[in-house]
């Protein structure tokens, strides 16, 4: 048996234009992606705390979300644009519908650490946003120390559900992923 050589390869079809535009996911995902970086640019550089606001749209988009969530809007565009990076360039990722719970729940939790921690300075306590601030006044009947404990501790444990998982697949990719998960299941 002898190589195939160049000639004996049959040639390829060209592809059309429409076989190389994104599918639905992957323009959700790219979509996703421009917004969060959207807001995170505008953050950064129009912070809200500034008293002279830009004109352009990227601040009301970031603002609106700013006085909602506070800080942990930083959060949530950073995983929101690195997981849809990842749903674009990889068209699926595993279990995303925990990653997103993971994120959105520490982002909320991580703006409810900030209103605890800073209840005493009404002007800082501006940074944990409007479900930061209600949710430190709801556990201001407990002491700091348990508030602080518990919202550390569900911080902690959503961080992995946003986070963990991508290392791992990052790492080993998805064929050896796969096949841990499976193995796991069986």
């Amino acid at each position: 048996p002898m190589a195939a050589s160049a000639r004996d390869i049959p040639p390829t079809e060209p592809r059309s234009w429409r076989d190389r535009l994104p599918n639905p996911l992957e323009w959700t995902a790219l979509t996703l992606f421009g917004l969060s970086l959207l807001i995170l640019v505008s953050l950064l550089l129009d912070p809200p705390d500034r008293h002279l606001r830009g004109v352009g749209g990227g601040s009301f988009l970031s603002r609106q979300p700013f006085l909602f969530l506070g800080a942990g809007v930083y959060i949530l565009a950073g995983l929101t644009a690195f997981w849809s990076a990842i749903i674009f360039f990889r068209n699926r990722i595993h279990n995303l519908a925990l990653k997103a719970f993971g994120i959105t729940l520490m982002a909320v939790s991580f703006s409810t650490l900030l209103c605890i921690c800073t209840e005493s300075r009404a002007s800082e306590a501006y940074f944990g946003g409007y479900v930061g601030s209600l949710l430190a006044t709801t556990l201001a009947g407990m002491s700091p120390l348990l508030s602080v404990t518990l919202v550390g501790m569900l911080f902690l444990i959503s961080s992995v559900f946003a986070t963990d998982w991508f290392f791992y697949e990052l790492i080993r990719g998805d064929a050896q992923a796969d096949s841990l998960i499976d193995d796991a299941d069986a």
